[in-house]
């Protein structure tokens, strides 16, 4: 029996396991996210960038010198080098890599980008950089979705760097980064995740699908799963994950209790003058995780009515807490005559 359909069934083990995992999880942030910069050369349809109203920056290196020490101490799990910008953008982005790498042996580095700058001496870079994952967001199978979405950008371009950077990295014998390419699930691509799929696997090591999000509700919501999926009127039923899992490091050294917080509207320290560790157990991120336990999600304005949930509600955390008591199975999918109970609908 998983373990999350047998804390379903005991009222007595899950308030157990659950101070066992906050124990865990307050102690350092898994994952640490860094802005290398918030510059982007794209402006995509699902991208709230027209409502950012910081200026654009580039993270200091010398910040990032600083939080790797603090990293390497506590041995990281993972790093992203990226957040709600393009870090090839950065002109210092593979001294970054290459800092990292040889600053934090035992951790996983990831670089996500938009592959439009991925090829000549920047794909060299990144191949001679030693990240462990790169993904390369390519959302549509033919040339118009990709421009309709994906705008500012080539859909040859940005596919031929890919395939070129596969033929690089098999003539340089290297095993790294492992290559992925994702692609949004939603209006415009829902008749092409198929030949997405039976494309790019050939290619590369990964073929990712994800769903749509709506950045707390700051652009529409296109995501074909809501009526599929019965997701119509849902929202967290346990305290979103995030707070327990991931800080995030804006360029200027603000540090973020949530990805999707693209303007910095709710600072949680600042990484120029506090340390990680400080930071991670401060009065504002515990501010932030007492309300979500306590149910309030709503009260916390970037919170509000946000659907990430549906990123979650899968995992072992979601159903830990889950206040319906109802687990997801593998695929994220409860129960159907619950879900109609529940909403009064049908799914």
């Amino acid at each position: 029996m998983k373990l999350h359909r047998l804390i379903s069934k005991s009222d007595g083990l899950r308030p157990i396991i659950q101070r066992w995992v906050l124990s865990q999880r307050m102690r350092f942030p898994k994952l640490v996210s860094l802005e290398l910069t918030n510059a982007c050369n794209a402006k995509c349809t699902m991208c709230p960038r027209d409502k950012m109203t910081r200026p654009v920056k580039l993270m200091d290196f010398s910040l990032i010198k600083d939080i790797a020490l603090e990293l390497r101490e506590q041995n990281v799990h993972r790093v992203n080098l990226f957040w709600f910008g393009e870090s090839l953008l950065h002109p210092k982005c593979f001294e970054v890599m290459r800092f990292l790498r040889k600053s934090l042996p035992r951790t996983k580095l990831n670089l996500s980008t938009n592959g439009q700058l991925l090829d000549g001496d920047i794909a060299m870079g990144v191949l001679s950089s030693g990240i462990d994952n790169l993904n390369v967001d390519i959302d549509g199978y033919e040339k118009d979705t990709y421009e309709s979405v994906r705008k500012k950008l080539s859909f040859e371009r940005v596919t031929r760097n890919v395939v070129e950077f596969m033929k690089l990295r098999e003539v340089m014998k290297l095993q790294r980064p492992k290559v992925s390419v994702t692609i949004i699930e939603m209006e415009s691509t829902e008749g092409e995740i198929v030949p997405f799929r039976r494309r790019w696997k050939r290619v590369v090591d990964d073929v990712l699908v994800t769903k749509f999000n709506t950045w707390c509700q700051n652009v529409r919501d296109r995501n074909v799963l809501s009526e599929r999926e019965g997701l119509d009127g849902k929202g967290f039923t346990f305290p979103c994950e995030n707070p327990w899992k991931e800080l995030v490091i804006s360029a200027d050294g603000k540090a973020l209790a949530c990805c999707l917080d693209f303007n910095c509207s709710m600072p949680v320290g600042d990484a120029k003058i506090q340390t990680i560790k400080e930071i991670w157990r401060g009065q504002e991120m515990n501010k932030i995780r007492k309300a979500l336990t306590d149910g309030k999600q709503n009260e916390i304005p970037l919170c509000k009515g946000c659907n990430a949930f549906i990123f979650q509600e899968d995992g072992f955390w979601a159903n830990l807490w889950r206040r319906d008591g109802i687990p997801s199975d593998r695929h994220g999918r409860r129960a159907r005559a619950d879900v109609t109970q529940i909403h009064g609908r049908r799914s």
